[in-house]
C-alpha cells in the first residue's frame, strides 16, 4: 500500500520539482 503510494508521490514530486 505504501508502495503504490510512492509511486504516485514520486510522480507527482518529480514533476513539480522538475
Amino acid at each position: 500500500m505504501m508502495k503504490k503510494r510512492e509511486n504516485f508521490v514520486d510522480l507527482i514530486f518529480g514533476r513539480v520539482v522538475g
